[in-house]
């Protein structure tokens, strides 16, 4: 009888678990190709960016003067750029800046173009460098 009871409430939360509350994805749910709009309107994101973009210093940055996530421009020369898209910008004024480059655009960066990166302040590392995330950079 114990057995009985037990596989009766075994089979009670195993029915509780069934997913018929959700509808499958269909094709049509699928997250579709971008359009050449989609393209037109990325540029105009881009443009609307770094017209709200504050250009800094890296003293403004070390002093705190700029909060993480800031929509920031620094402008400076780079140095060991990386395959993985990351290099050093030389600021023209004061000092360096890590950079993460998230530029979809196929933007060539090499060692000692002069740059002005556009992006979000992501802040001081442990070791001391301040770093930023590009959303967009132009070769001056």
């Amino acid at each position: 009888m114990r057995k009985w009871g037990w596989l009766l409430a075994a089979g009670l939360l195993l029915g509780a678990c069934s997913n018929e509350d959700k509808p499958p994805v269909t094709s049509s749910e699928s997250v579709s190709q971008p359009s050449a709009d989609d393209k037109q309107s990325q540029h105009e994101i881009n443009e609307e960016f770094k017209e709200s973009a504050e250009e800094i210093t890296f003293d403004d940055a070390k002093s705190g003067d700029v909060e993480e996530g800031d929509h920031v421009k620094v402008t400076g020369q780079v140095s060991d750029p990386s395959a993985l898209g990351e290099f050093t910008l030389v600021a023209e004024e004061d000092g360096e800046f890590s950079v993460t480059n998230l530029d979809t655009t196929d933007t060539d960066i090499q060692d000692g173009d002069q740059v002005t990166v556009y992006g979000t302040f992501g802040g001081e590392g442990d070791d001391g460098t301040m770093s930023l995330n590009a959303t967009v950079i132009e070769k001056q």
